[in-house]
């Protein structure tokens, strides 16, 4: 009906003189429109009974979150997504050394027993003592069968396993054994290495340490909530003595530092970190390595 009212406007227009150019271009520009949509119609009655018309209507509903909601342009979630979601997240590390180690401290000379500050020193051992035992108890009342024996044979295996690691490079292993904050550390001495021309690193130990030789020598508690242990983790700091050789090449197999000839006596001072929060996936890594200088006589 359109399409014929238009054409016959049209006509009655071109009979006329004083019809003009522009408004026989818009009539036929309608005419046009009217023409298409009456032979669209009955191909748009066909596929709305078809089943991809209905997949199609159906998507566009849910997707009425696109659509907006205000003149302002803001948009109204569906219900689905309004929901509360909670989420946990997990810390494999506190990034934090609490107390570092500072080597075994001198034997206290006799005068110690007459002047106050000998006093403050003996009760300053005795409360670090009293903190190791704390930690020990934290230990045996969180970890899952925890013993001091189990936990000396355990990181004995964590102290080999991550020299190997660290000679051979392998970032990749590395990542699992240690805290982010020891891995930035490793990342850093092993870009040292290939910088400095060490293409090759060999390294062994020629002897061991046993489970008697390794010493846990200090234990501290960090805890965001002191009276929450979910919040806390627990550091313990090993002793290990052991004998060992090293060589690095470079890319031509030219020894540029050590000797596999020769060995070398080491004592590492190795904080290693646990979780208290009881989880499955929880393990011991490496937190830090401690540089400990040589005991000092402490003047009276």
């Amino acid at each position: 009906m359109l399409r014929r009212a238009a054409l016959n406007a049209l006509i009655r227009l071109d009979g006329t003189a004083a019809a003009s150019q522009g408004l026989k271009g818009v009539l036929l520009q309608q005419a046009a429109t009217a023409a298409q949509a009456e032979l669209q119609a009955p191909l748009l009655r066909l596929l709305s009974k078809a089943p991809a018309a209905q997949l199609l209507q159906q998507q566009q509903q849910q997707r009425h979150y696109a659509q907006p909601a205000g003149p302002k342009g803001a948009y109204t979630m569906p219900s689905v997504m309004q929901r509360p979601v909670s989420i946990r997240a997990t810390m494999v590390s506190s990034n934090l050394l609490a107390e570092p180690y500072k080597g075994e401290p001198p034997k206290l000379p006799l005068s110690a027993w007459f002047t106050l500050g000998g006093w403050k020193e003996r009760l300053r051992r005795l409360h670090g003592s009293i903190k190791s035992v704390f930690t020990i108890a934290k230990c045996k009342r969180n970890i899952p069968q925890w013993t001091l024996p189990a936990f000396k044979e355990e990181v004995l295996d964590l102290y080999q396993k991550i020299n190997k690691q660290l000679a051979e490079g392998d970032r990749t292993e590395l990542r699992h054994l240690v805290t982010p904050t020891v891995f930035s550390d490793m990342k850093r001495q092993l870009k040292q290495r290939e910088d400095g021309g060490w293409a090759r690193v060999e390294w062994g130990m020629s002897h061991v340490p046993t489970i008697k030789e390794c010493q846990v020598v200090q234990g501290r508690v960090i805890a965001l909530d002191p009276k929450d242990d979910s919040t806390g983790f627990v550091q313990l700091t090993v002793k290990f003595p052991s004998k060992q050789r090293f060589a690095a090449y470079d890319r031509r197999g030219r020894l540029v530092a050590g000797d596999l000839e020769k060995e070398v006596a080491v004592v590492d001072h190795w904080v290693f970190e646990h979780p208290l929060r009881k989880q499955t996936s929880n393990r011991w890594r490496l937190a830090a390595r401690l540089a400990v200088p040589q005991p000092k006589s402490l003047a009276a």
